[in-house]
């Protein structure tokens, strides 16, 4: 008796380690036909998992637009990608770009500026800032398009960042900068610009 209770011993403990190499007996019921839950153990292998070192959400599709949107209304922000993404997959409207605007550092939401968006010369759009109320700042034009994106760029031709459209239905625009030594728009916004009224 006391070799066999030795001997069961070792191999649940085998078992434990090793559930599949000793799977458990399985205890009928009267009818000898169905086994009982009690006895019924079940060996699920893990499930294959990607690691990846890119965003979780790195594209539109994999996110509701609505989320999008809720998460810019609550001061959130959301990278340049997902941004153009959301941007691009809307009919481009030159209403969603003109109007009255306050301009927030996207980092704290403080405003410090406010300006007008408008066009002239045909698609070239024009966004002076009066920086504090004060300070004008009338230097802020684009007349490059890409998509529904108007790309900015510095004084020697190199691309700086894009206006995109953040929220269509209250015509929030957001300017981010591109990324380090790449044509790629930044993780956050440096500037949102709400406009003053909603959708035109």
């Amino acid at each position: 008796r006391l070799t066999d209770w030795g001997r069961n011993e070792t191999m649940a403990a085998a078992a434990a380690v090793n559930p599949m190499q000793h799977p458990p007996t399985t205890k009928s019921d009267p009818a000898g036909m169905v086994p009982t839950a009690e006895a019924v153990v079940i060996a699920v292998e893990p499930p294959h998992v990607a690691v990846t070192t890119q965003p979780l959400v790195a594209h539109l599709e994999l996110m509701d637009p609505t989320l999008l949107v809720d998460t810019v209304r609550h001061g959130g922000t959301i990278s340049g990608p997902v941004a153009a993404a959301y941007a691009n997959a809307r009919p481009f409207r030159h209403a969603d770009y003109v109007g009255c605007y306050v301009t927030r550092f996207a980092c704290c939401a403080c405003p410090v500026a406010c300006s007008r968006h408008y066009y002239c010369c045909g698609d070239c759009l024009c966004f002076p800032q009066l920086i504090l109320g004060i300070l004008p700042w009338p230097f802020c034009c684009s007349g490059e398009r890409e998509g529904n994106l108007y790309v900015t760029r510095g004084k020697h031709g190199e691309r700086t960042g894009a206006v995109v459209l953040l929220d269509a239905d209250r015509g929030t625009l957001g300017w981010y900068p591109v990324e380090c030594c790449s044509a790629e728009l930044a993780a956050s916004p440096w500037c949102v610009c709400t406009r003053v009224g909603g959708r035109h």
